[in-house]
């Protein structure tokens, strides 16, 4: 089956038009295309260009030059009307909506299927309760928008793009302000509409759950050339790392964590279960230590027989026993 591609753009540059008629130029000649069906996370350091970029292939922000496709029809060939039928944008900015509901909130995103007078028919309810049943608020919706929690209203926010009947949905950011249960349930969400057909992009600093949940990853750097591709790949051919691996910052190839690690710090070789494996090489990375994966690489090993009972043995110096990760650390931190 051949794929459909959301959004393309040609030779792309984002930025800022001055009043001297000058420009501003974050990133140049992109050539980006987001499937349909697939949920695609947009990666970078803060002043990357991340909101830009979303800003520019949503339409509301013209590009210095080159081109931006919607279902292979370019942007600016679209009539206003038709827009909001192509593209549903959710942003991070608190919305100040008075007294409306959670219906009435959802409801505004029938606005481009109402016609001139505004009027909702019964399709329209219809689409505005499957939009609530679909993302779980159905029982919210004689419920005040100002009154809902962060993740709540989220929520709300999605199921008012869903309600546009939208192929194409684009989210600065719309786990960052959520505690962690609401940032997995979002994203869960997220990825269950890409399962029905649509097709998302998603700014966001989350970088584990991007790499747990993204089809495509999207990395933008100011000093670097723009790079996507499955996380796996992303992961094993070492971009990862060279994005983010400076100041000690490095990725666990087996894990995916995220560490950071003194160059000079003195390496530890663990000998356990591949889970407890991974969490002492947390604490012990934690700690200013190194994590080694062959016992010829350190003179310090761990070795765990059966958890918590843990044997530090420092090779033709020492052996010691500790019964908890707590004394392990203690311990370690007087060698």
């Amino acid at each position: 089956m051949r794929s459909v591609t959301s959004i393309r753009t040609e030779n792309l540059s984002i930025g800022y038009r001055l009043q001297n008629n000058g420009e501003t130029v974050i990133h140049k000649a992109l050539n980006l295309e987001l499937e349909q069906g697939e949920l695609t996370c947009l990666l970078g350091l803060n002043g990357s260009g991340k909101s830009t970029l979303l800003r520019t292939l949503s339409g509301s922000q013209k590009p210095l030059s080159g081109h931006v496709y919607w279902m292979e029809k370019e942007v600016s060939r679209y009539p206003d009307a038709e827009r909001a039928l192509m593209v549903g944008v959710v942003l991070t900015e608190k919305i100040n909506a008075g007294g409306l509901t959670v219906y009435e909130m959802v409801a505004l995103g029938r606005y481009p299927h109402t016609g001139f007078f505004g009027q909702l028919t019964a399709n329209d309810d219809k689409e505005i309760y499957r939009a609530m049943e679909f993302t779980g608020i159905s029982n919210m919706a004689t419920r005040y928008y100002s009154e809902l929690s962060d993740g709540e209203r989220q929520k709300v926010l999605i199921a008012k793009a869903l309600a546009q009947e939208c192929p194409i949905i684009l989210l600065d950011e719309p786990t960052a302000f959520l505690d962690i249960n609401s940032r997995l349930e979002t994203m869960s969400l997220l990825l269950r509409l890409t399962r029905i057909g649509k097709s998302i992009l998603l700014s966001t600093h989350d970088i584990d759950l991007a790499i747990q949940m993204s089809d495509s990853i999207w990395m933008l750097d100011k000093d670097k050339d723009f790079v996507c591709g499955a996380p796996e790949d992303l992961i094993l051919d070492g971009t990862f790392n060279r994005f983010f691996g400076k100041n000690g910052i490095s990725m666990d190839l087996e894990t995916g964590a995220i560490h950071f690690e003194h160059p000079k710090a003195e390496p530890i070789y663990v000998n356990a279960a591949k889970s407890i494996t991974y969490w002492i090489n947390n604490a012990l990375v934690r700690n200013g230590y190194r994590a080694v994966y062959t016992p010829e690489e350190s003179d310090i090993h761990i070795t765990v027989k059966e958890f918590p009972e843990m044997e530090i043995h420092k090779i033709n110096d020492f052996t010691l026993t500790v019964y908890s990760m707590e004394e392990l650390i203690r311990r370690m931190r007087l060698l």
